[in-house]
């Protein structure tokens, strides 16, 4: 009875642990995207609307990223993969919100952005 105990215990935990950990990656998705769709907006001139649409792919290109790279032992090259997927799902999403041209510029203001994020960790 008391292994049962213990092993109930343990399982608790493992969930609480889990669980701070996602909120954790969901928050800090959250502040991600919403710095980035802030630069952008202000890069681009966007309206409420679209930079609500962009703040949505953002968020969810992010947190793609984070559960697909975060506590796996991934080579880069298979870390590059998640990006590109990543990159290619979010152009499609955009596409329906936003132009060719203007899915180019989102995507270059993007990489400024994070070059300028990584510089300033």
């Amino acid at each position: 009875m008391r292994e049962i105990k213990k092993l109930i215990l343990l399982f608790l935990l493992l969930g609480l642990v889990t669980e701070a950990a996602s909120q954790n990656i969901e928050k800090q998705a959250n502040k991600r995207a919403k710095l980035a769709t802030a630069f952008l907006a202000s890069e681009m001139d966007l309206n409420k609307k679209e930079s609500d649409f962009l703040y949505d792919v953002l968020y969810e290109k992010i947190l793609f990223v984070k559960d697909q790279i975060t506590n796996r032992n991934l080579s880069q090259d298979d870390k590059k993969e998640v990006y590109n997927k990543s990159t290619k799902d979010a152009k499609k999403k955009l596409s329906t919100n936003f132009s060719p041209e203007q899915i180019k510029q989102i995507l270059k203001s993007l990489n400024t952005f994070n070059s300028s994020k990584k510089v300033s960790k």
